[in-house]
């Protein structure tokens, strides 16, 4: 608990990435969901993340962060799921550039 909120916290290297709910939220729903969003970003990136890397796909980070969670809602913790739909259903082939597919892949679901 930090000033009334509930607080998780998830360390990666060099980064940190915490997550915020309100007194009366489980802490260990927030600590899955917050899994969820760093797996999926661990699957995206190929387990390479690093403060340079979420700078310059900070879109793609947003767009991880909006599939998990819509207005203060929990859509999905399953971070395999987060980075499926992310990828627009698993569309990226094994022979390209996963992360670059999946930049293109975003970049077309919000500008239709």
């Amino acid at each position: 608990m930090v000033q009334g909120q509930c607080v998780v916290l998830r360390h990666i290297q060099n980064l940190y990435f915490y997550l915020f709910g309100s007194q009366d939220d489980n802490e260990l729903i927030l600590e899955e969901v917050l899994e969820g969003i760093v797996g999926a970003l661990e699957k995206v990136f190929q387990n390479q993340i690093d403060n340079r890397m979420l700078h310059e796909n900070f879109e793609l980070l947003m767009f991880i962060v909006d599939e998990a969670l819509d207005d203060g809602m929990i859509m999905e913790t399953d971070a395999s799921e987060i980075a499926q739909r992310v990828s627009l259903e698993g569309s990226i082939s094994s022979d390209s550039d996963p992360l670059t597919q999946v930049l293109m892949n975003a970049r077309n679901k919000v500008s239709n």
